[in-house]
């Protein structure tokens, strides 16, 4: 059996139609469809159906499962081979939020690009659960996130801790409430408008998780996958926003932030650079590994 057809099958899946995975391949829709319907020639089964909406038939989820296992297996001698022959070329894909990607990522792409000029480094940004689901489905190499529990299938090792703050505009609450509200009491902030990170990522997560204790149904006025955006609304006195320390600390070094109250929310995550257990691990991804550890821990 030709691999390429499974690998294409693969895609189809992922992406839920031959039209989508057809653009992410690069191939048109009728070569993609000749390919499936080939595959489907040999194996002599339907795999899936198009309407009312695409589904995979029995035969298709078992041929999935086969082909995810033949990819990540053929993915894994390709990586090996080629660091046999140590061919310095190749394409690492990382996952990343916005907002890290901008703050973390700058020293460490110099330093490994030093040692591997070669190779290309593809940047996916997306919420924090996004994250952890790409890596799940191999959509991309290694990410770098919050892991909020340990999973079987996944290698991780921690890279730092980000401390969550809640910085809210002096103008949005009195004088007294300030004073209730550094000692812990979120009540004054009932009716405040918040700038909130979504549900997925940790952030919105943690927020969403503090006001429900305090009884609070937060009055959104704005929601967004970017941290930054947020930042800059909340500077200028839009709304409270939750946000990692280290992030609000390096979005306004050299600003005047004395008309911001940062509350502590008790709360400290463990960002950690992952990827998916697998037969061989490429010493591209590993390298790069290596530099994130030394760069986070100089």
């Amino acid at each position: 059996m030709n691999l390429l057809p499974m690998q294409y099958f693969v895609e189809v899946v992922r992406e839920q139609g031959i039209s989508r995975a057809a653009i992410r391949l690069h191939i048109t829709q009728q070569t993609l469809s000749s390919h499936i319907a080939s595959l489907e020639k040999e194996l002599d089964c339907v795999l899936f159906r198009r309407r009312p909406h695409f589904e995979l038939t029995y035969a298709g989820r078992v041929f999935y499962n086969y082909a995810c296992r033949f990819s990540s297996l053929y993915h894994s001698m390709k990586q090996e081979f080629q660091d046999i022959a140590k061919q310095e070329t190749g394409e690492l894909s990382i996952g990343v939020s916005p907002a890290r990607g901008r703050f973390l990522l700058g020293p460490v792409l110099a330093s490994f690009h030093q040692d591997h000029p070669q190779i290309r480094l593809s940047l996916v940004e997306a919420a924090n659960a996004d994250l952890i689901a790409y890596l799940l489905d191999d959509k991309v190499d290694l990410i770098i996130a919050n892991l909020t529990e340990d999973n079987p299938l996944i290698s991780a090792k921690p890279l730092y801790d980000e401390e969550m703050i809640l910085l809210v505009p002096s103008s949005l609450v009195s004088e007294e409430n300030r004073a209730r509200l550094l000692e812990g009491d979120l009540q004054p902030l009932a009716d405040c408008p918040f700038l909130m990170n979504r549900q997925e990522d940790t952030a919105g997560r943690i927020g969403n998780s503090l006001l429900e204790k305090n009884g609070i149904v937060p009055r959104v006025t704005v929601s967004s996958e970017n941290m930054e955006t947020l930042l800059d609304l909340c500077y200028a006195g839009e709304g409270a926003c939750f946000c990692p320390k280290i992030i609000a600390d390096r979005v306004f070094a050299g600003k005047d932030c004395s008309h911001l109250l940062p509350v502590s929310c008790s709360a400290t995550v463990s960002i950690r650079i992952a990827w998916l257990k697998k037969n061989y691990i490429s010493k591209m991804l590993l390298d790069f590994v290596d530099t994130c550890l030394k760069i986070e821990n100089t």
